[in-house]
């Protein structure tokens, strides 16, 4: 729960601020730059709000299976004088399988949501700086705007 509840908060909150510094700054040198902040920071808490019950979705899912692997390896560790006297080391070693394997199936969903969620504030980034030097860029070209100060 810390790990993946209150530590990922905490990551929000340091993106948000540095984001919010940063646009101190850059609005501070360069007013025209507010409006692709403003749809960079809607863009990234929409998408944030969209996909966040899904993530909880693969961590609790991650974390349930990770549980199971857990008991099972204890019930075994625990019972292991009876499973070996009467012969039930290939049935353990079935259900340990069986468990590691829905437990790799939890978490490749979980890994690329991960995945997705650090690449996306810089797809958006791109996006706008790309958009902003074909509008700047045409700007000069009409003589609109200055290169430089």
């Amino acid at each position: 729960i810390v790990e993946n509840g209150y530590m990922k908060l905490l990551e929000i909150l340091k993106s948000v601020g540095k984001f919010g510094v940063s646009s101190y700054f850059i609005v501070g040198e360069n007013p025209d730059a507010g409006l692709p902040l403003v749809i960079a920071g809607t863009t990234i808490v929409a998408y944030v709000s969209q996909n966040y019950t899904k993530n909880l979705r693969y961590i609790k899912d991650v974390s349930d299976r990770q549980a199971d692997v857990v008991e099972v390896v204890q019930e075994a560790n625990q019972k292991y004088r009876l499973i070996a006297d009467y012969f039930m080391r290939p049935q353990i070693q079935s259900v340990l399988e069986n468990c590691t394997k829905s437990l790799t199936a939890a978490t490749l969903p979980s890994k690329g949501a991960a995945v997705a969620n650090d690449y996306f504030p810089g797809y958006v980034s791109t996006v706008l700086v790309a958009g902003y030097l074909w509008f700047g860029g045409t700007g000069v070209v009409r003589g609109e705007l200055q290169i430089g100060a």
